[in-house]
């Protein structure tokens, strides 16, 4: 797919999501911390961040930003789902 067909915010809060999403379950992370991560302002990753638990993705809490349990269940609920298909996805099964 051609780049100039892509919408860079989206991509931008995408990997925001995905990299709150790579570390422990649930953990918080500091606005500093997802912004280094990603390699996004702060002032961007912020409205990002805010854009999101809007959307109930994420949340916002006094320790910082995680991943919201609603996408966990989400997740889950995917995963039982594709059951059977583990391997396409790059999951082991069991």
């Amino acid at each position: 797919m051609s780049e100039k067909n892509l919408i860079q915010s989206v991509q931008q809060a995408l990997a925001v999501e995905e990299w709150l999403a790579s570390g422990a379950l649930l953990e918080w992370r500091s606005l500093e911390e997802v912004s280094l991560g990603v390699m996004l302002t702060r002032d961007r990753v912020y409205r990002i961040l805010k854009t999101l638990a809007a959307a109930g993705r994420v949340e916002e809490g006094d320790k910082g930003w995680r991943t919201s349990p609603k996408l966990v269940r989400f997740a889950f609920r995917a995963l039982e789902y594709f059951k059977g298909d583990a391997g396409r996805f790059g999951l082991k099964e069991g």
